[in-house]
């Protein structure tokens, strides 16, 4: 019987660096002889449609409804037919761009956070969350000024990252403010770790010193 697989999740307001990220790592875990799926929410699946409608301002939701339709793609996302459950019970891996976090983030202070929490129980939780912080440097409008609504993102963030390393999960804020490889490397130092494998260790060990000083809370081992 297949050792049941790892799901990790990518998490930032960089779309296109997360996807960048996210196949970096998914090369590297293959190099380590893991058998691994990238992939990222929303989906385009019928609930995940919708939460892209609203973002694009073309259905109108309130914060209730647009939790719904998070949890509702994300369950679809997992049991679906070759959905991350089915991966994960063959000892596949899943590396996914956004995850409850992003829900999290994206609905912070208009829903209750123990409400967001308690509808999330069904949903399998993630072995690892990697929080990517952009730098601020990077969050300007084409004439200069900051973008609000990305500092108010990376600010909603930051403090759903706090509530759930506050409740043990295993979440580690990366420091953005580095070249892209560095970041890819201090990723893959955290996700050595769940590989459990000394040679890998030992591969990264020399370099950890390019890794966050964010500690990574002892992972549940619940799945639902």
């Amino acid at each position: 019987m297949a050792e049941y697989g790892k799901l990790i999740a990518l998490e930032g307001i960089d779309d296109v660096a997360l996807g960048s990220l996210a196949e970096s790592l998914c090369r590297w875990l293959r190099e380590q002889g893991v058998s691994v799926e990238c992939t990222r929410e929303p989906t385009y699946g019928p609930a995940g449609s919708q939460v892209l409608l609203a973002r694009q301002g073309r259905l109108q939701l309130d914060a209730v409804s647009l939790a719904l339709l998070h949890l509702a793609d994300r369950l679809d996302h997992l049991q679906r037919e070759d959905g991350i459950l089915s991966w994960l019970d063959e000892g596949r891996w899943g590396v996914c761009v956004h995850y409850a976090l992003h829900a999290y983030a994206r609905l912070w202070g208009q829903v209750e956070w123990e409400w967001q929490r308690r509808i999330d129980a069904s949903c399998c939780a993630p072995d690892l969350t990697l929080y990517v912080e952009r730098p601020q440097v990077a969050q300007r409008t084409l004439s200069g000024a900051p973008h609000a609504g990305e500092d108010a993102l990376q600010a909603a963030y930051r403090q759903a990252v706090e509530r759930l390393q506050g409740e043990g999960q295993p979440v580690v804020a990366i420091a953005g403010r580095r070249a892209a490889d560095e970041v890819s490397l201090a990723c893959r130092g955290h996700v050595a770790d769940l590989l459990g494998r000394d040679d890998v260790g030992a591969e990264i060990a020399p370099k950890r010193g390019m890794r966050d000083d964010a500690q990574s809370r002892p992972r549940s081992s619940d799945r639902h």
